[in-house]
């Protein structure tokens, strides 16, 4: 009971004094009350590399997923095009304005 109550109350100062983060100061603190400290620390550590390696996994089947840039612009060019040719020069507009003149436009210049 007296190691617990040691862990609990020493936590903040040796945390501050170490410069490790509070969390990590914490599990080890904590598995140190079953444990000796190189023991928690080492289970600490494993968790977090076992966390890193989740991680790179994670990152590494992400990577892989990337698209090539030249691939991605073809396509969009591609479906760019389609929508163009199909949207909007398959409907014919008519323009309800009168054709203007050389006089016409000359008399509204300043």
């Amino acid at each position: 009971m007296s190691h617990t109550l040691l862990a609990v109350v020493s936590l903040q100062p040796f945390a501050i004094y170490s410069g490790a983060p509070q969390s990590v100061f914490v599990l080890v603190s904590l598995l140190h009350v079953w444990l000796p400290w190189w023991g928690a620390s080492l289970v600490v550590l494993a968790l977090f590399v076992i966390a890193a390696g989740i991680l790179a996994r994670f990152g590494l089947a992400r990577m892989k997923r990337v698209e090539n840039p030249a691939e991605i612009v073809r396509r969009r060019m591609d479906s760019h095009l389609d929508w163009w040719q199909h949207g909007l020069l398959a409907q014919p507009k008519t323009v309800d304005v009168e054709p203007g003149t050389v006089e016409s436009l000359g008399r509204d210049l300043p």
